[in-house]
């Protein structure tokens, strides 16, 4: 499965926006799915950075094992994830625009069973929707300043 191209343009320095978005613990105010994460080394985040995130992911809520596979500040974040026979990386490209960033965002997935193979088409859809719909949220909550979170939507 691979999810290709979605993207956003956020209206703040690429610095600001990085900063934000390469933040594990973060994620939770702008990933509808995210309930909670937690760092689980002692290493501030960067290459190798390991953590957990608790999800709510299609009704149900687990924990998944991540690490931040690649970390060039203000230009590259990527990280692996998953569980249950559904791994991802997620990587983000961050480019500096007049008067703000675009996050260009790819998804490569691993169905390791033979019954969410059939369900790529699906699971494909699903996954470009819920990342779409969070850099919209990313957009907004660093345009609106950082920590006001919008309402996040059930899934």
């Amino acid at each position: 499965m691979l999810v290709k191209d979605i993207s956003v343009t956020v209206n703040r320095p690429v610095g600001e926006v990085f900063e934000f978005a390469a933040d594990p613990e973060k994620l939770p105010q702008w990933a509808d799915e995210i309930l909670d994460t937690w760092i689980t080394c002692q290493d501030s985040p960067g290459a190798g950075t390991t953590y957990t995130v608790k999800a709510s992911v299609m009704g149900r809520t687990e924990k998944f094992p991540s690490e931040i596979v690649a970390y060039e500040k203000d230009r590259k974040f990527a990280y692996h994830t998953g569980g249950n026979n559904f791994y991802y990386t997620s990587t983000k490209v961050f480019e500096e625009t007049p008067g703000g960033t675009r996050i260009i965002e790819t998804i490569e997935g691993d169905l390791q069973s033979f019954f969410m193979r059939l369900l790529s088409p699906l699971v494909a859809s699903y996954t470009k929707r819920t990342h779409t719909r969070n850099l919209e949220n990313l957009k907004v909550i660093l345009e609106n300043g950082a920590g006001q979170a919008p309402v996040k939507t059930a899934l």
